[in-house]
């Protein structure tokens, strides 16, 4: 539940500032516009801001998923009783060489991943968008 919380931690301002910075960059006739023709605060919320602030969102996302395997990763460096952090402190510690290539690597391969993850959801999402 820490190593959660620590990501949790680690990515909840950048997220927060990409969406606002995102949210504030939109097109104000396209607001003009959408307000013009009656919407609703949420409806104008749902049609014009979250489609024009996607670039940032995603782009905060993509910054989030390395930045919080690096906070958990580390997390279980420095305290856990598990994981691949765990595994190679331990490692170190023993100095087992292959214990630490066999942790890196995995690391290596988690984040490569999470990074082909990321980058379908984007495609996904500004197809929808």
């Amino acid at each position: 539940m820490s190593k959660i919380i620590l990501a949790a931690f680690a990515t909840f301002i950048i997220a927060l500032l990409n969406s606002c910075e995102g949210s504030a960059k939109v097109n104000e006739e396209s607001v003009s516009l959408v307000r013009s023709m009656g919407a609703s605060k949420w409806q104008l919320f749902a049609k014009v801001i979250v489609p024009s602030s996607m670039p940032w969102i995603i782009s905060a996302f993509r910054v989030n998923v390395g930045l919080a395997l690096l906070a958990v990763i580390g997390g279980e460096f420095i305290s856990a009783d598990a994981g691949l952090g765990r595994k190679a402190a331990v490692a170190g510690n023993l100095y087992d060489l292959n214990g630490i290539w066999v942790s890196v690597l995995l690391i290596l391969v988690l984040a490569a991943l999470l990074n082909v993850v990321v980058s379908w959801v984007a495609r996904r999402i500004e197809k929808i968008v």
